[in-house]
């Protein structure tokens, strides 16, 4: 459709790029979209765990609780997130009582508070120990 419109030198009245607009042509869904991500996001998070405790083993500096605790927290997070059924929250709300879909989402609400708290921990902990680091001289 925009191949015609960009050739022809008119525009035909009857053919709007708005009314016709498909995002089927722009971008392509592949048919297991949702799967692919879902495995792709706990490969790279298993990547990220395999490269943490490789560092910390052949690292020479003793390592305090401070800089695991985050990783901790945000494994738990995540293991929360996955337990979760997500059909729950399909809009079926004849098939789950009220009382489980409440549930369900006060475990997802943890689960998601649990994986930010674990990525901001990790954030403040690398600063902070730069910050301490710092001598400043004011006079």
């Amino acid at each position: 459709m925009i191949h015609r419109l960009l050739v022809s030198s008119s525009t035909p009245s009857n053919l709007s790029p708005v009314s016709e607009f498909d995002n089927g042509r722009i971008c392509y869904r592949l048919p297991q979209t949702k799967l692919i991500a879902v495995y792709l996001s706990g490969g790279l998070f298993a990547i990220g765990w395999w490269a943490f405790i490789d560092a910390l083993v052949y690292n020479r500096v003793n390592v305090t609780i401070e800089e695991v605790i985050t990783g901790i927290i945000t494994t738990l997070g995540m293991i929360i997130v996955a337990l979760i059924d997500k059909s729950i929250f399909s809009g079926e709300f004849y098939i789950f009582p009220r009382r489980m879909l409440w549930r369900a989402r006060l475990y997802l609400f943890f689960g998601f508070t649990l994986l930010v708290g674990g990525l901001i921990g990790s954030v403040v902990n690398i600063f902070y120990n730069d910050y301490n680091n710092l001598s400043f001289n004011l006079l």
